[in-house]
């Protein structure tokens, strides 16, 4: 048997238009929904087009549309409610406790905190305020990032490193972690590396972020020099104990760099390009290379 809708275009919800609450009958209610909604959760209250029914009251706020619909029999709604999104959860429950109100905490949840209370009619409210992430959710991306990451004392010990640098560079972290930094600078960038982590806390007022794009060889595990750029965090900006060195494969300017510096010493084109293609940006510089030798060619 056919499915009638196999045909039809797919559904796709675009968000909630408003959320509907009940409430008793009568002059005082609504007073007292005004209270509790303006009054307390700084909604406004809203004209009902001619069209609807005169009975109950509309509310919004910056992204929300709240609506009380009068029932002759009553009952509140106690476990069904809607959870409503807050700045500051403290100040909201400050208000609610100033007007007579209760509010009861509940358990908090990933990036939220969150309470509930209810509004004059014993409808359930949860009030939810959105967080920062936990430190579980920085360890995984400094874990993961796609560029290593390594935390280096004042004495140029590595402190921690991130996995990449296996799959950038072929080491074992635990074979790093304890020793000095020097461990994986190539000879002839040792000098500069001394002398930017030397001057690099002088500079924090001139230049913040110190040491960014730092040319340096870096040593792959088999042996062969690897051109990347470091970026540093300084102790004095982030306030820990440890500068953050982010390590990135050189990219296309400095390959470019590298490769013509390879033909201004000789090389032949296959032998730039191979060092272009040790530096990154392989496309691209590929391109751009052969535009280069084919241009001075012509030229």
């Amino acid at each position: 048997m056919n499915d009638p809708a196999a045909d039809l275009p797919p559904v796709r919800l675009a968000g909630i238009d408003h959320v509907q609450l009940a409430m008793p009958p009568g002059g005082e209610a609504e007073r007292a929904a005004e209270r509790f909604y303006c009054g307390v959760l700084g909604l406004a209250r809203v004209p009902k087009p001619p069209t609807a029914n005169p009975a109950g009251c509309w509310f919004e706020g910056p992204s929300l549309r709240l609506h009380l619909g009068v029932e002759e029999d009553f009952r509140p709604a106690a476990k069904a409610h809607p959870a409503l999104l807050v700045d500051d959860l403290d100040v909201v429950a400050q208000h609610i406790v100033a007007a007579g109100g209760e509010v009861r905490p509940a358990d908090d949840q990933p990036g939220i905190r969150r309470l509930h209370t209810d509004d004059p009619f014993g409808n359930r409210i949860e009030l939810i305020q959105a967080v920062g992430p936990g430190p579980e959710t920085f360890e995984a991306m400094a874990e993961h990032s796609i560029f290593p990451l390594a935390l280096i004392d004042n004495a140029g010990g590595i402190a921690w490193l991130s996995a990449s640098v296996e799959r950038f560079f072929g080491w074992d972290r635990d074979e790093l972690v304890g020793h000095s930094f020097a461990k994986v600078i190539s000879p002839r960038s040792m000098a500069g590396v001394i002398q930017a982590f030397t001057a690099i806390d002088d500079a924090y007022e001139v230049t913040p972020w110190g040491g960014v794009g730092l040319p340096v060889g870096l040593m792959h595990a088999d042996g062969s020099e690897i051109p990347c750029e470091l970026s540093v965090l300084t102790t004095k900006r982030t306030g820990l104990p440890w500068y953050v060195v982010n390590v990135r494969r050189a990219g296309y300017e400095r390959a470019l760099d590298l490769a013509l510096e390879a033909m201004a010493g000789g090389a032949r084109l296959g032998r730039a390009t191979v060092r272009m293609l040790v530096g990154g940006s392989v496309a691209m510089a590929v391109t751009t290379l052969i535009g280069h030798v084919v241009g001075g060619a012509v030229g």
